[in-house]
């Protein structure tokens, strides 16, 4: 932060994280953890084999985690929606493109559906006809 910018508020991300003065993203980190319960909502979408393909261990460390990027679309940075609390591990992995379970390199389509599972709690299996960003941006927007 540069000289100029002491004392004032700030909404400029910094290193990788929403600013501590950000007084609105504190507050939709709030709503959130009171939503989750301070627990992350991955686990609550697995059937009880994917469950068991979580290695035991995984750091617990717990993220709020935008659904859509801030990058993508800045006017919903501050919807409760649009932000679910994720372990550090899977948050890595859902902003990578990768497998939550797995790691394994996933398609953008294959990344939305985990995150509709997240979104709406649901055990399902993948269908590759179905456009599964369609669905979130249904969730987050509101129009379900």
């Amino acid at each position: 932060m540069s000289i100029d910018n002491v004392g004032k508020k700030s909404n400029k991300v910094e290193v990788g994280r929403r600013s501590f003065e950000d007084e609105e993203w504190q507050a939709c980190k709030k709503v959130v953890r009171e939503r989750d319960k301070g627990k992350c909502r991955f686990k609550s979408c697995l059937s009880i084999t994917e469950f068991y393909q979580i290695k035991p261990g995984t750091p617990a460390n717990l993220d709020p985690a935008h659904v859509i990027p801030v990058s993508e679309d800045s006017k919903i940075m501050y919807n409760p929606r649009n932000v679910v609390t994720l372990t550090r591990f899977i948050h890595r992995r859902m902003d990578d493109y990768k497998n939550p379970l797995t790691g394994e390199d996933i398609t953008k389509n294959e990344h939305y559906y985990w995150w509709w599972r997240i979104l709406e709690n649901k055990v399902a299996c993948y269908d590759e006809n179905v456009d599964y960003k369609a669905l979130v941006l249904e969730y987050i927007y509101g129009r379900i």
